[in-house]
C-alpha cells in the first residue's frame, strides 16, 4: 500500500513539476535525496556477512590483519546498505547500483584513487571558454554546433572504432585512458581501419613535459589537452611495446624500438564548446574526450540505466564520450536522451565499462560533460 501511495504522489508532484516547466530530473533526485521516496532494504547481519564474503571472492579481496577486515567489513556493510536502498527506489531515478570492486572503500578513498582529472592545472578557469591550441586548425563543426533537434542513435564502439574498455587499476591515469582513447578512434576513423591499442603508460611515464613550470602528474592526475601536446611532439608505442603497469615509472619511449618511432602522431586538437549541440556534433564526427564529476555514489556503484542527477560538476574523472541515443519514456520519465560514456574501469563496471548521462540543454550537462570536452586530429 506504501508503494502504491508513494506512485500516486510521485506522479502528482511529477505532473506538477512539468507543468510549471522545471527540471523534474533534478526535482526527483532531490525528493529521493531529501527521503520523501524513503523505501529501505531491510537487510540482516548474517546477509550483511554473507554478501561480504560473495564480496572478497569474487574480487579477491585479502587484508593485512583482522583490524583491516573488520574496517572493511563495516564500509562494505554501509555501501551494501545504501545500494541496496538506492535500487528500492531506483524508478524515481532512473538507473540502478550494484556492488562492484569499489565496495570495501568509503566515497573519499574512491575518489582520491580513481578520479585524476586535475582541472586546476589550466590556468583558465575551467568554466570559462577554453583556447584553442595555437597548433590546431579552427574546425568550425567542433565550436559552432548545429542546432539539430533530431536526435537519432550513434555509437562508434558499436561501429568498431572504439577500442574494448580497459582498467587503470589503482592508479589516478583516467586522463591517459581518455586521450588515449580519443587517439586510437580518431587515427581508426581518419585511416579506415581498426582500431589500434596504445600506450597509456608512454603518457602516465613521459607525458611530464614543462606547461610554464605546471605538468601532467602520472598517476597523480593530468589533463587530456596536456596529453596531446605530448602526442603533438612524439608518436604513440602500442600498449604492447609499452604496457600498462598501473604505477609511475621513468620514460622508457627511447629504447622501446619498433612502434613507438611510426605510431600515430597528433597534429592538432580543439576544445568545445560548452553544450549539448556541441558534444553531438563532435560525436558525428569521432569519439570525445571528456571529464566529468564522478566523485558520487552514482558513479562508484553505477550499474545501468541513463545517470539524470545525483552527480555534481566538479570535474574530476577523463572519459571517453562515444555516441548518444535515446530511451523510451517511463511512468515518471519523458523519452530522455543520452550520451554513451565508456569509462576505464573495467569491463564488469556499469553497462560493461559503459555509462549513460542524460543530455542537458544547459551550459555544463549531467555531471559536467559539457564543461571539458576536446578532439585530436590524428596521422
Amino acid at each position: 500500500a506504501k508503494s502504491i501511495w508513494i506512485s500516486i504522489i510521485a506522479s502528482l508532484i511529477l505532473g506538477a513539476v512539468l507543468f510549471a516547466s522545471v527540471d523534474e530530473d533534478q526535482m526527483l533526485g532531490m525528493m529521493v535525496e531529501s527521503g520523501l521516496f524513503g523505501a529501505r532494504a531491510e537487510i540482516t547481519e548474517e546477509e550483511f556477512q554473507e554478501a561480504f564474503m560473495d564480496f572478497i571472492a569474487e574480487y579477491r579481496k585479502s587484508y593485512s590483519n583482522s583490524w583491516e577486515f573488520e574496517n572493511k567489513y563495516m564500509i562494505f556493510r554501509d555501501n551494501y546498505q545504501k545500494i541496496e536502498d538506492h535500487n528500492l527506489n531506483a524508478e524515481y531515478v532512473g538507473f540502478t547500483m550494484k556492488v562492484n570492486q569499489f565496495a570495501d572503500m568509503t566515497l573519499e578513498e574512491f575518489q582520491e584513487t580513481y578520479l585524476g582529472f586535475r582541472p586546476e592545472l589550466k590556468k583558465f578557469n575551467r568554466f570559462e571558454r577554453p583556447r584553442h591550441h595555437k597548433r590546431a586548425p579552427r574546425h568550425h563543426r567542433f565550436i559552432e554546433a548545429d542546432n539539430n533537434d533530431e536526435w537519432d542513435t550513434k555509437d562508434w564502439f558499436a561501429e568498431g572504432k572504439v577500442h574494448a574498455v580497459k582498467n587503470q587499476g589503482s592508479c589516478g591515469s583516467c586522463w591517459a585512458f581518455s586521450a588515449v582513447g580519443a587517439i586510437e578512434s580518431a587515427f581508426a576513423i581518419s585511416h579506415e581501419t581498426d582500431v589500434p591499442s596504445l600506450s597509456e603508460q608512454q603518457l602516465v611515464d613521459c607525458s611530464k613535459e614543462d606547461h610554464e613550470g605546471e605538468h601532467n602528474m602520472g598517476c597523480n592526475g593530468g589533463l587530456m589537452d596536456w596529453a596531446f601536446d605530448y602526442a603533438e611532439a612524439h608518436h604513440m608505442c602500442t600498449d604492447s611495446d609499452y604496457p600498462y603497469t598501473a604505477r609511475d615509472g621513468t620514460c622508457k619511449e627511447d629504447t622501446v624500438e619498433s612502434t613507438c618511432a611510426t605510431g600515430p602522431v597528433v597534429t592538432g586538437y580543439a576544445d568545445l564548446d560548452h553544450s549539448k549541440d556541441a558534444l553531438k556534433s563532435a560525436l558525428d564526427v569521432q569519439p570525445v574526450a571528456v571529464a566529468v564529476d564522478a566523485g558520487s555514489l552514482a558513479w562508484q556503484f553505477y550499474f545501468g540505466g541513463v545517470v539524470r542527477n545525483l552527480c555534481g560538476t566538479s570535474l574530476d574523472h577523463g572519459v571517453l564520450a562515444v555516441g548518444y541515443g535515446f530511451q523510451e519514456k517511463s511512468m515518471l520519465y519523458k523519452a530522455t536522451n543520452y550520451f554513451k560514456i565508456k569509462n576505464s574501469w573495467g569491463s564488469s563496471w556499469g553497462e560493461k565499462g559503459f555509462i549513460r548521462i542524460s543530455a542537458k540543454d544547459d551550459s555544463k550537462g549531467t555531471c559536467g560533460v559539457y564543461l571539458s570536452g576536446s578532439v585530436p586530429q590524428v596521422e
